[in-house]
């Protein structure tokens, strides 16, 4: 004869594995999904959409029409160099609309650091003395405008730079958004729920695999 299905108290077992599994695996990854939109909605993108300048370490130009996000991994000429700035030009008055503005930069392999106007914004990865402390490639970044970094008086037009180290995970550059300005007491709630539902999707899968 065939093979003997379970019954019982076992078949029940299974079946309450098979579906508990498939919850934990699907509900957060759903959550996340929401919630990617839902943040993407908070955040003002026109500022820093269009052609961005890719430079090297030393300020060479690279290219002048990079549209982010975009992962610098598919460019092997340009990835072997894994350290870059990108640069964007924007109107200063795009920030007066906040009463405290965030910079959102998506995701980033794998350091950064981030200056308006050649002030410092904020940075992630790097110790004090400039040296790469890890991959943190799947964080988001949000940084709070310091005061002191923003423009003051007329609109004018106000430079961003994001200098950025890549160690070798599985993106390069800003390879993922959403990309621009929101208003922090908005987007830092909204941030800090896709972090959650991030890392509880991944610590999902590597419990159910």
């Amino acid at each position: 004869g065939g093979r003997m299905k379970p019954s019982g108290p076992r078949r029940f077992f299974l079946e309450a594995l098979f579906w508990g599994g498939l919850l934990i695996l699907v509900v957060p990854r759903v959550g996340l999904f929401f919630s990617d939109r839902q943040l993407a909605t908070l955040v003002n993108h026109d500022a820093l959409s269009g052609d961005w300048l890719l430079a090297d370490s030393n300020g060479q130009v690279l290219r002048e029409d990079v549209v982010l996000p975009m992962n610098l991994r598919q460019a092997a000429s340009i990835a072997s160099l894994r350290h870059w700035k990108f640069v964007k030009k924007f109107d200063s008055s795009q920030l007066a609309r906040y009463r405290v503005p965030v910079l959102v930069l998506g995701r980033i392999g794998d350091s950064d650091r981030v200056y308006l106007n050649d002030c410092l914004v904020g940075s992630t990865g790097l110790s004090d003395d400039g040296k790469i402390t890890g991959y943190w490639w799947s964080v988001l970044r949000t940084y709070k405008i310091p005061r002191e970094c923003l423009p003051g008086g007329h609109p004018s037009e106000a430079k961003l730079t994001a200098e950025v180290f890549w160690s070798g995970s599985v993106s390069a550059g800003i390879y993922d958004g959403p990309i621009g300005f929101a208003e922090s007491r908005d987007v830092e709630s909204a941030a800090a729920l896709v972090e959650t539902l991030r890392f509880t999707t991944l610590l999902a899968f590597g419990f159910v695999m």
